[in-house]
């Protein structure tokens, strides 16, 4: 065999598993692990990044405010062995199905701010997130992030407001 490839671990496999239930106009319920890894201790993925696999479970329902504005909450439960069971919601109110405005909190301590413009077959958001513990680390480095998102939508264009 090759000298340079004698050290190279095989024999993991990675995959990403997920089911959902979804109704457009109403609510949407999913399950998933994105990163399930099964296989040997010994291999470079597994070295670099981990063994622990993090499930998910997500939700989201509309309610109707008038035929002008809805609001949108979610809520996101991950797990994983080493941080244990962590939640996430938001809320978001719609007006017009064109424009959205929203919150959200981490249980670990994040305030997020959240825009969000629908243009038929394009969504373009925007989200900024700020931890607000007061900790020494956040004396010393910037801890928030700016995320821009850009969604299109192709085939039947039927109005999710999901």
């Amino acid at each position: 065999g090759d000298p340079a490839f004698q050290t190279v671990q095989y024999g993991t496999l990675l995959y990403g598993l997920s089911a959902s239930l979804v109704r457009p106009d109403k609510y949407y319920v999913g399950v998933s692990m994105p990163r399930s890894i099964f296989g040997s201790k010994e291999s470079d993925y597994v070295r670099q990044f981990g063994r622990d696999n993090t499930f998910y479970v997500s939700s989201g329902v509309i309610f109707d405010l008038d035929n002008q504005m809805y609001i949108r909450p979610s809520l996101l439960a991950s797990y994983r062995p080493v941080t244990g069971v962590q939640f996430d919601g938001t809320v978001m109110l719609f007006f017009h199905e064109k424009f959205g405005i929203g919150a959200g909190y981490r249980q670990r301590g994040d305030l997020m701010g959240m825009a969000e413009f629908n243009l038929g077959r394009l969504r373009i958001g925007y989200s900024y997130q700020q931890n607000l513990k007061n900790s020494d680390l956040n004396r010393y480095i910037a801890n928030s992030t700016h995320e821009l998102g850009l969604s299109v939508r192709f085939g039947n264009q039927s109005r999710s407001r999901l």
